[in-house]
């Protein structure tokens, strides 16, 4: 799963780093998943996007709470940092 997780943050550092700030301040139209019409602003959205993938790895946290295996920190400072520096005495 590792791989795959990076290989898609790989596309979406891609998409962003491509973007221009004439793109930032547009909406986008489009349906959800009930079929619902909206219009909203990039800026929202990509907000969305984000906090959407959090609520995921959420998820996935309290499925592996619920079995066998030790599921990772998800915490950001032990995702930048995995190798928590020992304090000395």
């Amino acid at each position: 799963m590792r791989q795959v997780r990076e290989a898609e943050n790989e596309k979406i550092k891609a998409f962003f780093a491509n973007l221009d700030q004439n793109f930032l301040t547009q909406t986008i139209q489009y349906r959800n998943s009930a079929g619902n019409l909206h219009v909203d602003s990039v800026e929202l959205l990509i907000t969305h996007f984000f906090n959407h993938q959090t609520h995921h790895r959420g998820q996935v946290h309290d499925q592996l709470t619920q079995t066998s295996v030790k599921p990772p920190s998800l915490d950001m400072h032990r995702i930048l940092r995995p190798d928590p520096v020992e304090k000395s005495n």
